[in-house]
């Protein structure tokens, strides 16, 4: 296959600043920072992907914009500057930055903090992410507190105050020194020799210098610290979804052109389609997909995780429980009308994500894909990939059934064609064998002065001979037979043709349309039969002076006709609700009414009735329920409910 998912990771997946900014506008935002606030900034961030482990202090680079100038102590507090600069003692200092660095990288630290360094001065840290990933973390700080300073005092920064670093807990005292803290820290590491230490000591008091600030001093300071690393992490991110939405729009693109390319042929096309679900969950850590097709009355399950199923299909799930699903959106499925039974059916956990995507098949019937997703847990832009992703494969998983289908029929036609022609050989040829020995007994008769009767038998012979032609010719119009049809108009005139059968009951048929404009492109004759079958039964199966119910309307953002038909009287058990489907199969219930006749018929007309229905796009679907308490095993006073549906033509809707 030929997507690149690994540039793909590349270009969504940054590893720190610089692979989305270069070191020139790093330097310049970071540089402008140093100079506003006169404080010392400096980066961490990780050079190469670190995956499967920790982050390492081996793993951080380190970025200082200003490096050695002229002017670096204006930046440095003194104690500061002198411990690295003058006495050459910068190590420690970074293994105290490197630390807290660590301390993000490794999710033990995740807002934004002022803490103390290892010598008690107070310094910041803000990470800089996008959408989860930590591209760096800037550092600044160097403050140190001229005057005693309490908690009170220091309340505007207390929820990113961080008192003692090996202990998050640790909670800073009602009132500190912090010079008098500097200068103990100071005292207590070996690396200074004692005049060394007697020097930074003094520095930490403010002697020959005036950087020590005030409690606001250093309140104000975080603030425009704080404030710096939003803006930084705006514009990153900014700049990050311009390169994940190109980056996602090119994979989308790549994976259609993949799909396109074996659209023709359904047993590659599948095969590709599970190849394109793999790379799509390596890119966007979805872990599970199942894709599930309509197959007439049932959605099928195709794909199952990142695999084909079973070439006989998967899971199946009813077609009437996803018949109100929204279309072309992504949607929770927690959050839609009857989720149990949806979570049930599709066996889906509780976040999961539905997609439906239809299309109109040939002869109008509905071709449908539903996409599954186990789990989704970004929001916002992720949620809009995943989306867009389900969009592009459930169309072209709905066009390659449409050509599949079409292919089909033309391979079904060409085969009746096939067979009517063989069929019709043999008889059309012993009857031109006929002919020609009839034409030879003509010509010995002529021969011998009778009257010839040639003419007539050589336009026998013709039209024989066009009859081959002709056979073409009718089984293309049987393929044509299709019309649009106004079903309100056939149900009514169905039920008046079917009046006399049901007042003989006493019963009487109630028709009622609630919309105009109900169109479907139909074969009238069969859909007619269908028809007359199921109201058949419902006459059959009533109590006598009963009403039978028709109703018909519009449903599913109104490209789907539901027609219900309605009776009360006999039951049907709910171990025959599938198998009454079946040819030959039947109820068999006792009517208490008329226990000396039998209503059953010959099992054929439901079957008949949902082949028609399912040639044509629709379903059918049975249900029979009790109206007053039955004891177990009586089917008796039930109401019967068939529901079928047939796509419509939206173009004649009113």
């Amino acid at each position: 296959m030929a997507i690149d998912v690994q540039s793909f990771i590349e270009k969504t997946r940054p590893v720190n600043l610089w692979s989305l900014m270069s070191r020139e506008v790093v330097e310049s935002l970071v540089g402008g920072f140093c100079y506003g606030l006169r404080m010392r900034v400096s980066v961490r961030y990780i050079g190469e992907r670190v995956e499967g482990r920790e982050v390492e202090r081996k793993d951080l680079g380190f970025y200082d914009p200003l490096g050695r100038g002229e002017r670096e102590d204006e930046y440095y507090h003194p104690v500061c500057y002198e411990k690295r600069n003058k006495m050459g003692r910068e190590e420690s200092c970074r293994e105290c930055t490197d630390e807290i660095a660590l301390n993000y990288y490794n999710g033990q630290w995740k807002e934004p903090a002022v803490y103390r360094c290892h010598l008690n001065l107070w310094d910041m840290a803000y990470p800089i992410r996008v959408r989860g990933i930590l591209l760096g973390v800037i550092f600044g700080g160097e403050v140190l507190l001229k005057a005693d300073a309490t908690r009170k005092e220091l309340g505007q920064i207390g929820e990113y105050l961080v008192w003692d670093r090996n202990d998050l807990d640790a909670r800073m005292p009602d009132g500190f020194d912090q010079v008098n803290d500097v200068c103990e820290a100071i005292d207590g590491k070996k690396e200074f020799t004692g005049e060394e230490a007697e020097q930074l000591k003094q520095l930490a008091r403010g002697q020959g210098h005036d950087k020590n600030v005030d409690v606001g001093e250093l309140m104000r300071r975080f603030k425009g610290f704080v404030d710096f690393g939003r803006v930084m992490g705006d514009l990153v991110g900014q700049l990050h979804d311009s390169e994940v939405n190109a980056a996602e729009q090119g994979l989308l693109t790549e994976m259609a052109r993949e799909l396109v390319s074996k659209t023709s042929d359904p047993g590659a096309w599948w095969e590709i389609l599970a190849r394109v679900i793999d790379v799509f969950g390596q890119a966007s850590d979805i872990g599970r997909f199942d894709v599930y097709c309509r197959e007439q009355s049932r959605y099928v399950q195709k794909i199952g995780g990142r695999a084909i199923v079973s070439k006989g299909g998967g899971r199946q799930v009813p077609f009437s429980v996803c018949i109100e699903l929204p279309v072309n959106e992504l949607r929770s499925i927690a959050k839609l009308r009857d989720a149990y039974k949806i979570k049930e059916c599709f066996r889906v956990p509780e976040a999961g994500y539905i997609y439906k995507c239809d299309v109109a098949g040939p002869d109008g019937e509905s071709i449908s894909t539903i996409v599954i997703i186990h789990g989704l847990s970004g929001r916002g832009a992720g949620r809009k990939f995943a989306e867009d992703f389900c969009s592009m494969m459930g169309l072209r998983a709905d066009v390659c059934e449409v050509l599949s289908r079409i292919i089909e029929d033309r391979r079904d036609f060409e085969n009746r064609v096939r067979r009517v022609c063989h069929s019709a050989k043999t008889p059309l040829q012993v009857g031109l064998s006929d002919v020609r020995r009839v034409e030879r007994l003509i010509e010995r008769l002529q021969a011998e002065g009778k009257d010839p009767i040639l003419q007539r038998l050589s336009g026998v012979r013709k039209r024989i001979l066009e009859s081959k032609c002709e056979l073409l010719e009718l089984a293309e119009k049987v393929k044509r037979a299709r019309r649009d049809v106004d079903m309100g108009e056939l149900l009514e005139s169905l039920a008046e043709e079917m009046e006399p059968l049901a007042s003989e009951k006493g019963c009487h048929i109630i028709v009622n349309t609630r919309q105009e404009g109900l169109v479907a492109r139909i074969s009238q004759e069969k859909i007619r039969m269908a028809l007359r079958n199921l109201l058949d039964n419902a006459i059959k199966y009533s109590f006598n002076n009963q009403r039978i119910g028709i109703a018909a309307s519009a449903v599913v953002l109104g490209n789907t006709l539901e027609i219900v038909f309605r009776n009360y009287g006999i039951g049907i058990p709910k171990d025959k609700l599938e198998t009454i489907l079946r040819e030959g199969e039947r109820g068999k219930v006792v009517d208490i009414e008329r226990p000396s006749k039998d209503r059953s018929g010959t099992g054929l007309g439901l079957p008949i009735a949902m082949d028609i229905m399912h040639e044509h796009g629709g379903t059918l679907n049975i249900d029979s329920f009790p109206t007053v308490a039955t004891k177990e095993g009586e089917y008796l006073r039930y109401v019967t409910k068939v529901t079928v549906t047939l796509p419509l033509v939206l173009e004649n809707r009113k």
